[in-house]
């Protein structure tokens, strides 16, 4: 393409006085490529010609742009232009440039496929159509246009053009068309990521060239050089079964693009192929086309499901299954909608999730394996899609949690956990790396955000399954639902989360517990609205200062340690204050409630009141850390880590924070002897950005 080419700017506005007639098509007039009434033996050879035009690469197997022949030429000119091409090639010299001359150059085998081409009156015609036009058209002759494209000057050419459009023109309506078209189809093979004005490009192309199919002036104008022509060869009608075979012609050459964006992994560029396929074709074609271009994609995928049920029993094949099969469902899925082939999809889901679902029954009962099955369970949720199927795959993926819970509390001993603790477990050490080992590149980004979005609203019904369960367990829930946010979802789903975070970062307007009052020998406790009260000596909502204390619950040990201070003085339970306590079910359940009185009454407030000291620059010393509104300095280190940078994780009793760029920055933060470390989550999930 010659530098004055430009794809990036168009050269040329739109003509003041361009009507469109969109969509108008008549009952009768059925595209010729369908093949749905009977044709002459020319009349079949000239739709296989037509056929062939329906491709991404029209204009670069043009062989008047080979030749950088103006159309139309005489067949002296065009074996005149083939032998100096011919000649210049062997003696070596510089290549001819030419408006889209091709690059590289043609070789010896090219020129003289291109001359052979213009010597076949129906290709003729097809090349003709699909390239520029002398405004005398169908007469040849000298055209300034057409002189300015020999000297590359693509700008003065669609000048020409646009003028005589705005005059009604039919020929610079035409030439305008298969400019853009060109343009936009040479934009996809270029390294230009200015995919706005490709979209651009795009839509005008589609807008001109239903304007060229609705223009009878232009129709008469190509008939009238089919009857210039005069040649046997040609089909009667050719030009009428040009002009019905165009929009079919155009819509598969956008549904070859759909399959192209979609490899890409391009899902707004796929999208826009799809509509203006639709654009171009009635709606009773528009199946047809998309059926035909997916075709190769259903065949590859009913190959990956045979091959996969005869191996069954290992878990191998389903991973490679799912993991070859997604580029295929991604484009199937780019094709569906209403009018589209949205059953090629649903089918091909059905086939394969079934099969998927099979394996992994037959896996699961033969080995008992239920960690290695649910990342792959997980997934095939969102490949399920008629009715019966989604409740098969949900009734799978139930028993395979439970499974799982069982055998970890088995583990865990005579104290498990709670059930919220184990989940999240199960999530973070099962479910999201054995996603995580199946590529991404293999799926859509559509796909892999839907994935993410179930995958964090599970992590937030574990979060709030935990608050609900005690409020003290707020830190632990908002650290989870941070752990939602980090994947990449949509929009929708990431802002209902934030929301849910800030819901849980505001104290309520009234305490969640009941007032509590325990008295366990000598020791007598109160906690209300109030504040908490040891032994008649009262800490007010407003003095509290501090809070320590396990994550009771959290491990197997029982917790005793339970603090708080204010600025004058600290307190501490004694050590036998619970042994004392009734515990029938050997739970817990005192601590628990002492923690739950503890944060539904006087954390919200001392939270609100930290968080507004740091944002006015105070900083926190949180065992060996320091944290400010921005940043968390690490011990012995001159080094900040940004807070949108930590990792936050438990591990038996004690809190472990960490740099995600610098894994040699971690350290262990111990809540039971260091002040508000256990509010830690509460800091981190409040400062850190609203949006991920």
């Amino acid at each position: 393409m010659c530098p004055t080419a430009s794809r990036s700017r168009l050269p040329f506005g739109r003509p003041a006085s361009r009507r469109l007639r969109r969509g108008v098509y008549k009952p009768t007039q059925i595209s010729l490529l369908a093949a749905t009434f009977p044709f002459s033996r020319l009349a079949t050879k000239f739709d296989t010609l037509l056929r062939a035009c329906a491709h991404p690469d029209l204009y670069r197997r043009n062989a008047f742009r080979t030749l950088g022949l103006d159309a139309p030429a005489e067949t002296r000119a065009i074996t005149r232009r083939a032998d100096e091409l011919h000649v210049s090639l062997e003696l070596g010299g510089d290549p001819e440039t030419w408006a889209f001359a091709p690059s590289p150059a043609p070789d010896r085998d090219g020129l003289r496929a291109a001359a052979r081409a213009l010597q076949e009156p129906m290709q003729r015609l097809l090349d003709e159509f699909f390239w520029f036009w002398p405004m005398a058209y169908p007469e040849s002759g000298y055209d300034e246009a057409q002189a300015h494209l020999r000297r590359c000057d693509t700008a003065a050419a669609t000048a020409l053009w646009t003028e005589a459009a705005g005059r009604g023109d039919p020929a610079g309506w035409h030439n305008l068309a298969v400019y853009q078209h060109l343009l936009a189809l040479e934009w996809e093979h270029a390294a230009d990521d200015d995919r706005a004005t490709a979209n651009q490009v795009w839509a005008d192309a589609s807008d001109y060239w239903r304007h060229v199919q609705t223009d009878d002036d232009l129709w008469r104008l190509v008939a009238a050089r089919v009857a210039a022509m005069n040649d046997p060869q040609l089909p009667e009608g050719a030009a009428t079964q040009l002009r019905e075979a165009l929009p079919e012609v155009l819509g598969r050459i956008h549904a070859e693009n759909v399959v192209r964006c979609v490899a890409a992994h391009d899902d707004e560029a796929a999208r826009l192929q799809v509509r203006l396929a639709r654009n171009h074709l009635p709606p009773e074609r528009v199946a047809a086309v998309f059926e035909a271009a997916a075709q190769p994609a259903v065949g590859r995928l009913e190959t990956l499901t045979a091959q996969a049920r005869r191996q069954a029993g290992t878990l191998d094949p389903i991973r490679a299954l799912l993991t070859a099969a997604a580029p295929d469902l991604a484009l199937l899925a780019a094709f569906g909608g209403p009018d589209g082939a949205a059953h090629l999809h649903e089918d091909q889901a059905r086939l394969l999730a079934d099969t998927v679902l099979d394996g992994l029954v037959t896996y699961q009962r033969a080995t008992g394996d239920d960690l290695s099955c649910l990342p792959l369970l997980f997934l095939l949720l969102d490949l399920a899609t008629m009715p019966e199927l989604v409740r098969r795959v949900e009734q799978a993926f139930g028993v395979m949690v439970d499974n799982a819970l069982a055998t970890a509390r088995i583990a865990a001993g005579e104290r498990p956990p709670p059930e919220h603790v184990l989940t999240l477990e199960l999530i973070t050490a099962s479910v999201m790396p054995g996603l995580a080992s199946l590529p991404e590149f293999a799926r859509s980004r559509t796909a892999v955000e839907a994935t993410n979005a179930r995958l964090a609203g599970w992590l937030k019904t574990v979060a709030e399954d935990a608050v609900q369960l005690s409020p003290a367990h707020a830190g632990w829930a908002l650290r989870t639902l941070g752990l939602a946010l980090a994947l990449p979802m949509d929009a929708a789903n990431a802002e209902a989360l934030v929301r849910i975070r800030d819901a849980w970062l505001t104290p309520p307007p009234t305490p969640l517990v009941k007032p509590l009052e325990l008295v366990a020998g000598a020791t007598r406790l109160r906690i209300d609205a109030h504040g908490v009260v040891l032994n008649g000596v009262l800490v007010g909502v407003d003095e509290l200062t501090g809070v320590r204390h396990a994550w009771t619950g959290f491990s197997h040990a029982q917790p005793t340690a339970l603090g708080w201070c204010s600025a004058a003085e600290a307190f501490e339970l004694p050590d036998d204050f619970f042994a004392q306590l009734p515990d029938p079910d050997g739970d817990g359940a005192p601590m628990r409630n002492v923690l739950a009185a503890l944060h539904g009454f006087l954390v919200p407030a001392l939270v609100a009141r930290m968080l507004a000291a740091l944002k006015d620059g105070a900083t926190i010393e949180l065992g060996a850390a320091t944290l400010t509104a921005d940043c968390v300095a690490w011990p012995g280190q001159e080094t900040l880590t940004p807070l949108a940078g930590l990792l936050l994780a438990y591990r038996s009793d004690f809190v472990i924070l960490a740099s995600a760029d610098q894994p040699d920055l971690t350290v262990e933060l111990d809540p039971r002897s260091s002040w508000n470390v256990v509010l830690l989550p509460h800091f981190v999930a409040a400062l850190t950005p609203r949006l991920p």
